[in-house]
């Protein structure tokens, strides 16, 4: 399985988006 990654480390916080081979995301901020 792979995974396409991305991260913003722009103003207060860092975010952080998960992508996998399906579509489906998982978004952090921190």
């Amino acid at each position: 399985m792979s995974y396409r990654i991305a991260v913003d480390t722009g103003g207060t916080f860092t975010d952080v988006v998960v992508a996998d081979e399906r579509g489906a995301l998982i978004v952090g901020k921190a």
